[in-house]
């Protein structure tokens, strides 16, 4: 029955992640002159890669940028591959996984996720927690969720890497719109901050005492 559901999202440790931010990157080095965007998550067929880096190969033609992708999996050979014949290998960067992420999100422009399906989508809030701007694929069932009307970050269809790249391409030119979503996702992040999702659980274990 729904009247006996609640929804109760994961926590995100956003005083770690401010720590965390801060942390040096001795594997890569943003250059003066790019934009830099990232993405992380497991090299599987859920993530849908092949669609970020199409839409990434139309955006390099227009804007001076790298793209940097955090995470290892079994289709590695085969996106490196695809870069190849996209002729962008050498605009993107697999950095494999990385206990600290986040860093790597502090210093990039824009934060890009292409899954065709996920749970909730944590490493959105993540990517919102360090003040980076977010464009997700509207795939079931979690970034709506926590992006909303586009009020908090972009949300682009399933496997359109035309409109993706559009999206990402109009964002990096515009430095109010960037602004914009940085501040609202830091707004958004803090209602899974680990405190206020603690406090959500002792009131229904109180409600239901």
């Amino acid at each position: 029955k729904e009247n006996k559901i609640r929804v109760i999202y994961n926590p995100v440790e956003i005083n770690q992640i401010n720590c965390l931010c801060g942390e040096d990157i001795n594997d890569f080095k943003k250059k003066d002159n790019e934009r830099l965007i990232v993405s992380i998550g497991r090299l599987v067929e859920q993530k849908d890669y092949p669609t970020l880096l199409k839409a990434f190969s139309i955006v390099s033609t227009k804007v001076n940028a790298r793209l940097l992708i955090l995470g290892k999996g079994p289709l590695e050979k085969n996106l490196k591959d695809l870069c190849k014949d996209l002729r962008i290998d050498d605009k993107v960067v697999f950095l494999g996984f990385k206990k600290n992420p986040y860093k790597y999100l502090k210093i990039s422009d824009v934060f890009v996720l292409s899954s065709k399906w996920e749970g909730f989508g944590h490493v959105i809030v993540e990517a919102m927690a360090t003040g980076t701007p977010v464009i997700s694929t509207n795939c079931n069932s979690g970034p709506s969720e926590i992006i909303g009307d586009n009020k908090y970050g972009i949300l682009v269809p399933v496997g359109d890497y035309n409109t993706m790249a559009k999206k990402i391409v109009n964002l990096l030119n515009d430095k109010e719109s960037l602004r914009k979503y940085s501040e609202q996702g830091l707004i958004r992040a803090k209602s899974y901050d680990a405190k206020n999702i603690t406090k959500e659980y002792e009131n229904t274990f109180l409600e239901l005492i």
